[in-house]
């Protein structure tokens, strides 16, 4: 993603915030405006998006991401970090994203 959007999940109609600098989950494709997907290398696009790095999420975005996609869901398909710190928690989101995808 380009941009840091808020969508309503499908299943649960709960807002949910899509992080700018990640994958977009395969629920959410279809929600999302192809502009506002980030830009593969193979993008023929000169905007200078494809040269600055992602913005990377915050410690408190991610951890309100994570507590936004367990809302509603059972115990066991909830996201539990093995810690706070950052790297735990995009690893968490990741693994989520992934878990989605091949629900899909």
């Amino acid at each position: 993603m380009k941009y840091t959007v808020i969508v309503r999940h499908p299943d649960t109609d709960e807002p949910t915030a899509l992080l700018a600098g990640k994958s977009v989950p395969g629920w959410a494709k279809g929600l999302v405006h192809a502009d506002d997907l980030a830009c593969g290398s193979d993008s023929g696009s000169d905007d200078g998006a494809k040269d600055s790095k992602p913005a990377k999420p915050t410690k408190a975005e991610m951890l309100a991401e994570i507590e936004s996609r367990n809302e509603g869901r059972d115990e066991e398909h909830k996201i539990v970090p093995a810690s706070e710190k950052n790297d735990d928690l995009a690893e968490a989101l990741r693994a989520d994203d992934e878990a989605s995808d091949d629900d899909n």
